[in-house]
């Protein structure tokens, strides 16, 4: 028994998935990239993570704020802003396990009358009445989002200390044009999962931050994680500073964080991404296999490329779904294979920055670097 180390003996009577990694030192040509992305204009740094059953490489570049802050760590907590309609959709898929909610149901099923009126109307009718818990989850619902809207910015940008309630959200989406009848298109709206939360709060008689610690934080074991508004203050006390977050020069983690509601609205590490991603994608918070299958089946007429599940994004090879994705507006990626044998993060705290990108030239290095740990271990 000498002869296994700790880590080992530990690991051993874990799922794969919930199992710590031991890092590898990240070699110089991802450092590299990395450094030198954190020195972009605009960018306050880099939080880099990639992990699979082997171990993980893992770095971080920058400091936590543009101008100055700390150094920037790998467990340095970031907001994860969309990110967090994963944790929003595995909470909904949950529950239609537990026959709690249908997803082929009208959204008017659990919401009142007046929280949906006047949302979708086309051609002078109120279609909002047709949207369905599948449409909302896959981003088919119509609705506008108020991510591209000018007007909505424009109000949050003007008072930094606004407190949004769901109600202001959902009547800013009222005010802007439909995209279309419920179910025809997919366009990418936040507005789905606002009221996505509503739908939640209305079957579980519970605010949207107990839900989400309840349904994906606790069974997903995601203790690095937390809601923005009623858990992260308490916990900012003992934990490392977290990174800013920005839309070209203003620093939005100095505004009230309400207007994200079930949207986003969440502080999180590298670590628990990876480890949430990955857990998803291999079952871990669900009953049956097929609620994960569910969620990234696309319609076989689509063909390859990248296409809306019902959460993530999927891209489809050779008609095979290979690997789920999801951004964060201000500047994060998350990528994981659909069979949960690896996850990757990138996190750049800038909305102007392109994470997708960063991803691309990392690739052909992170490949070495994974085909050389593999001989290492080999020899």
């Amino acid at each position: 028994m000498l002869s296994v180390d700790p880590w080992t003996r530990w690991a051993e009577v874990l799922p794969v998935w919930l199992r710590p990694c031991r890092a590898s030192a990240t070699p110089p040509s991802l450092d590299k990239i990395i450094a030198r992305q954190a020195r972009a204009r605009g960018v306050p740094g880099v939080i880099f993570r990639y992990e699979d059953d082997a171990g993980c490489f893992t770095h971080a570049a920058g400091q936590t704020r543009r101008n100055g802050g700390v150094a920037l760590r790998p467990d340095t907590p970031f907001h994860i802003a969309s990110l967090g309609k994963l944790f929003t959709a595995t909470a909904v898929m949950r529950l239609a396990e537990r026959g709690a909610l249908h997803l082929d149901a009208p959204v008017t099923a659990h919401l009142p009358p007046n929280t949906l009126r006047g949302l979708l109307v086309i051609d002078g009718q109120d279609r909002s009445g047709e949207i369905t818990l599948r449409h909302l989850l896959g981003h088919h619902g119509g609705l506008p989002n108020l991510d591209d809207a000018p007007g909505f910015i424009a109000a949050v940008l003007r008072d930094p200390n606004r407190i949004w309630l769901p109600k202001d959200l959902l009547d800013q989406a009222r005010s802007l044009p439909p995209v279309g009848a419920p179910g025809r298109q997919c366009v990418y709206s936040s507005s789905h999962y606002h009221l996505l939360g509503l739908v939640l709060e209305q079957i579980c008689g519970k605010a949207y931050p107990e839900i989400i610690r309840e349904e994906v934080f606790t069974p997903f074991g995601l203790s690095q994680s937390y809601h923005t508004l009623s858990e992260w203050p308490q916990a900012a006390r003992h934990l490392p500073a977290p990174m800013h977050h920005y839309a070209g020069p203003v620093d939005l983690s100095r505004y009230h964080p309400s207007f994200e509601f079930a949207d986003g609205g969440f502080v999180s590490t590298a670590r628990d991404m990876t480890r949430f991603a990955r857990g998803l994608a291999q079952g871990v918070g669900f009953r049956h296999p097929q609620t994960w299958q569910e969620m990234i089946a696309i319609n076989p007429d689509l063909g390859d490329g990248v296409h809306q599940g019902l959460g993530p994004m999927v891209v489809r090879e050779n008609g095979q779904a290979t690997f789920a994705l999801h951004g964060g507006y201000w500047g994060l990626a998350l990528r994981f294979a659909t069979d949960g044998s690896w996850a990757g993060i990138i996190a750049l705290g800038q909305a102007r920055a392109d994470p997708w990108a960063l991803w691309e030239t990392l690739f052909p290095a992170l490949t070495a670097c994974i085909q050389d740990r593999e001989q290492n271990h080999a020899a």
